[in-house]
């Protein structure tokens, strides 16, 4: 993920493996140097952005298909108003929790731009590997935190089923049983097994509630709020993100969960994400 050519790295690791295969081949020898001028032409985005301290902070993006081309370009004018929102309500040096992180747009604005320590969910492979790139080339990796985690409503192996291969791609959903279309009402081409876990097992097992929570799960934002019974009761958890669901269904149901547990609606858009202010009185 460095571009830089480090010839004494190479000669290292040239020992360590010939050690331990005893095998040389011209292969080999000149594969570092295919990597570091293929990386060269290896599309990438880099964005500015003002951090916490009024600083100037470089984000360094893999653009490298469509989906993360489109990603990166839109950095800022793509769901505008979830950056107002943290810009707004989240304090400096807190917890946020990015549940659907995808390749970690909003876990690295919120790195940068608040001081904040990020933990992120996303359980598709291809994306994970994405938003760890971004993460490491952004020089984050002591403010946010990935975890290869489906958040829902137990603790068990089910299965991811996918509607785009491209990494990046979103619309996927959690089930444990045979489905052709995604809760979005996408096809679904394929499926992987994955790990999913409710976020009141996160929190009680990493000792700690977000200030903030976005929740970004394609139709499953309904199991992620019956996972998080005792998070939402706990008063350190402030502020919520919810991307709202097509399902009217499971939409009507999130809003009067919520309700329930004593979150009010706030800033209220006619645009797919919902905002929600904890009401302590």
């Amino acid at each position: 993920m460095n571009n830089k050519f480090n010839l004494k790295k190479f000669f290292n690791l040239f020992i360590l493996y010939y050690k331990q295969f005893r095998i040389i081949s011209l292969s080999i020898l000149i594969l570092p140097l295919l990597n570091f001028i293929s990386s060269l032409f290896k599309l990438k985005k880099k964005i500015k952005i003002k951090n916490y301290q009024n600083k100037i902070k470089t984000i360094n993006l893999n653009a490298d298909n469509y989906v993360t081309h489109f990603r990166s370009n839109l950095f800022f004018l793509k769901e505008k108003e979830v950056r107002f929102f943290i810009d707004k309500y989240l304090d400096n040096n807190s917890i946020f929790f990015d549940i659907g992180a995808n390749i970690g747009i909003f876990s690295l604005y919120s790195a940068i731009t608040k001081n904040a320590y990020v933990y992120c969910f996303e359980p598709e492979y291809s994306n994970l590997s994405l938003l760890k790139e971004n993460i490491i080339n952004s020089s984050l990796t002591s403010k946010i935190f990935p975890y290869s985690l489906a958040v829902g409503n137990k603790q068990a192996i089910t299965n991811l089923h996918v509607a785009d291969f491209t990494p990046g791609a979103a619309v996927s959903s959690i089930s444990d049983k045979k489905i052709d279309k995604t809760h979005e009402g996408f096809d679904v081409i394929w499926k992987e097994g994955v790990m999913e876990v409710t976020l009141d097992f996160v929190c009680e097992s990493l000792n700690l509630v977000p200030e903030m929570i976005k929740i970004d799960t394609d139709g499953n934002e309904k199991n992620v709020l019956l996972g998080a019974e005792n998070t939402l009761k706990n008063d350190k958890l402030k502020f919520i993100i919810m991307e709202k669901p097509s399902n009217k269904e499971k939409l009507d149901f999130c809003y009067n969960f919520l309700k329930i547990n004593n979150f009010n609606e706030v800033e209220i858009s006619d645009k797919r994400n919902s905002f929600w202010l904890k009401n302590y009185d």
